[in-house]
């Protein structure tokens, strides 16, 4: 029985609809390793907000939704489609169905004795990883299945990584390049979850991916920011929206990348590639240029299969 390697991402409602949106949004705010509040602040944001929220979120999902699907079901789906032959290739959302007990099961009833677990976040961090690996652990408890389990605690110094992101950006040509600010964007965290050492950890593997990845394309030009902020918490920056306003058009082209996000999905379809733009453009009477996330494209199929194949070369090592 080949190895099943599992992707996992956030996950996303499955239809536009007030109701999925809603029941996606529960899922998510009731993860305590994503939102850190006192029982009782936590009560009222799983139980309060989603109701608020869903309704004001309809028009924005529907607005990213592409042949029918949300983007991160769509990529998902179409990576799972090939053929390799060291491994089956499976995917599961952390918040929205297909989620992990159901495929766990799925794998247990086949007989699969061997799992490679693989988080599509390249930082590692403890609202994204770890949240994976709890539900995973909770997930095969519950069942009462025991395969070999190995778990990617993240890859953002990963060569297949840097190459695939390297090539998005040197497909604009090296004189553009030359003559641009690539501002490399990443989702925040609030600060205070920086005394966490695994979050510090974080942003420090953030600045590390911009930093390989300048070197590797020679960039004049870059900055590491951050996005994605909500609430009322003070969040790590500099934010990509501030960085943005305060750029020198007249100077250089802006660039915006969002390594830390192997797939598009709201927060960069949406947020930035449409409300953003509009607002830079209200501000400035100016635009940037977004790359895509790395989505199904060739650069993320090979770099799905050298992750699992240097696990599976560890284990023949012993």
């Amino acid at each position: 029985m080949q190895p099943a390697v599992i992707l996992i991402n956030t996950g996303s409602p499955l239809q536009a609809d007030v109701w999925y949106i809603r029941s996606f949004l529960k899922n998510f705010m009731a993860d305590r390793h994503v939102f850190r509040l006192p029982p009782p602040l936590h009560f009222l944001l799983q139980h309060i907000v989603p109701a608020i929220r869903a309704p004001r979120l309809l028009e924005p999902y529907r607005s990213v939704f592409h042949e029918g699907l949300p983007p991160q079901q769509l990529y998902m789906q179409r990576l799972c489609q090939l053929s390799f032959d060291e491994f089956t290739l499976h995917y599961a959302f952390l918040y929205s169905p297909p989620q992990l007990p159901g495929l766990l099961d799925t794998l247990k009833k086949r007989g699969v004795s061997e799992i490679i677990a693989l988080p599509l976040f390249p930082q590692d961090s403890g609202t994204t990883v770890q949240a994976a690996s709890f539900k995973i652990q909770e997930a095969l408890s519950a069942l009462d299945y025991h395969p070999k389990l190995r778990l990617i605690c993240g890859y953002y110094d990963n060569e297949c990584y840097l190459n695939a992101l390297c090539s998005d950006l040197q497909s604009l040509g090296s004189e553009r390049l030359k003559q641009s600010t690539v501002y490399f964007s990443y989702h925040s965290l609030p600060c205070s979850y920086l005394r966490d050492p695994r979050e510090s950890k974080y942003i420090k593997s953030c600045q590390a991916t911009s930093d390989k990845l300048a070197r590797r394309c020679q960039l004049a030009s870059y900055q590491t920011v951050f996005q994605s902020t909500m609430g009322p918490l003070k969040w790590q920056g500099p934010l990509l929206r501030d960085a943005l306003l305060s750029h020198d058009y007249g100077s250089t082209e802006a660039v915006v990348i969002c390594p830390g996000f192997a797939m598009d999905c709201l927060e960069t379809l949406y947020e930035i590639d449409r409300c953003l733009r509009h607002d830079i453009y209200q501000h400035t009477g100016q635009s940037f240029t977004y790359l895509p996330c790395l989505n199904a494209s060739a650069g993320q199929i090979k770099l799905i299969k050298n992750l699992a194949a240097a696990i599976l070369h560890q284990a023949e090592q012993g």
